[in-house]
Order: C-alpha cells, then structure tokens, then sequence
C-alpha cells in the first residue's frame, strides 16, 4: 500500500467515525485536525480504532500522544511506518 491509499483510507475512517460536516480542506495533511475538526479524546480513541482495524495494526501505548492524531500526515507515517515492520 502506498502513502497516497493510506491519507485515502485515513481520511475516510476520520470521516465516518467523527460525526460531523468535514470539507477535505480540514484533513491536508498539514493541518492540525484536533482544532480544525475539533477533535476531542472520546474522537481520537475512535480514529485509532478504526485505523487498527483497518490497517490491521497496533497502535502502541507508548505512541499514544496528541502529537500521533494532530495532522494526517502524522498518522499517515505512523501507519507506515508499521506496516513496514509487520512486512
């Protein structure tokens, strides 16, 4: 899977498991989506469910942090990042 499917199916699971209007502006990937969505703590934990279960990886408790759901990109990399280590 290449970086662009993975912002794709990142951007998808954002917007169904938040439950509101999301342009495709507030999800660039230099975005911050906490403020632009308005993201809280109950969204984030649902956002990575969703990417675990889709990606079929695991978000580690060590990287879980403000920093890893901020933009896209940040999570774009994450994923990446274990799908390369799960081969």
């Amino acid at each position: 899977m290449d970086i662009s499917q993975i912002y794709e199916t990142i951007n998808k699971a954002i917007k169904e498991t938040v439950n509101r209007e999301i342009s495709d502006e507030m999800l660039r990937d230099d975005v911050d989506i906490v403020q632009s969505i308005g993201i809280n703590s109950i969204d984030a934990i649902s956002i990575l469910v969703k990417i675990e279960e889709l990606f079929n990886i695991q978000v580690d408790d060590d990287d879980l942090n403000t920093e890893l759901i901020r933009t896209t990109k940040n999570l774009a990399e994450y994923v990446e990042k274990k799908l390369s280590e799960v081969g």
